[in-house]
């Protein structure tokens, strides 16, 4: 295989990363090659930049194929993957949950199912704001919920990387944040 210069594609090049890109919004993620997609992804940011570098600020398409690549670097980074933080019962078995702004600052909104009646099941939890893991561990406890690092599948949706069905979880802890 040839090595493109940092601003061009060779034929066999851009094919190559036309299906690896696809292959991104078919979720066949086991079947890309994320060091050679990054590679390619930076070639074409080279050329992006080129190509549009003296329209990039007034131009939409321009924005949105950097973000597009921005993405694409962000998939590779992680290997296909994106990761939240999540909440997990004490059992350990995953809530369906996200933090959303409430009244009075954010609070965790968990989906627990429906009631007798239909209608949705919601309880909220305020976000700890504890300085350490193990403080916002302990706040949530007492909620009967633990803090989990959620690994899920990376899904392309428009321009950005985001996560997609859940995979796997771990409890969080201190050393994930540095």
């Amino acid at each position: 295989m040839t090595t493109a210069t940092a601003t061009a594609f060779t034929p066999a090049e851009r094919a190559e990363y036309t299906e690896l890109r696809n292959r991104l919004s078919v979720h066949a993620h086991d079947q890309i090659d994320w060091s050679r997609l990054k590679q390619l992804n930076e070639i074409q940011r080279a050329i992006n930049w080129e190509t549009h570098l003296a329209v990039r600020e007034n131009d939409d398409y321009a924005r949105f194929s950097q973000n597009f690549e921005d993405a694409i670097s962000t998939a590779c980074d992680l290997e296909g993957y994106a990761y939240y933080y999540g909440l997990a019962t004490l059992d350990g078995e995953l809530t369906t949950a996200k933090i959303v702004d409430g009244r009075y600052g954010q609070v965790w909104l968990i989906k627990k199912g429906y009631t007798a009646d239909g209608r949705e099941d919601i309880e909220w939890v305020n976000v700890s704001v504890a300085s350490t893991v193990a403080k916002e561990q302990k706040f949530y406890e007492g909620k009967g919920y633990q803090l989990v690092m959620v690994r899920a599948q990376g899904v392309m949706r428009g321009s950005r990387w985001e996560a997609g069905m859940p995979i796997d979880f771990e409890i969080a802890t201190d050393e994930e944040q540095n």
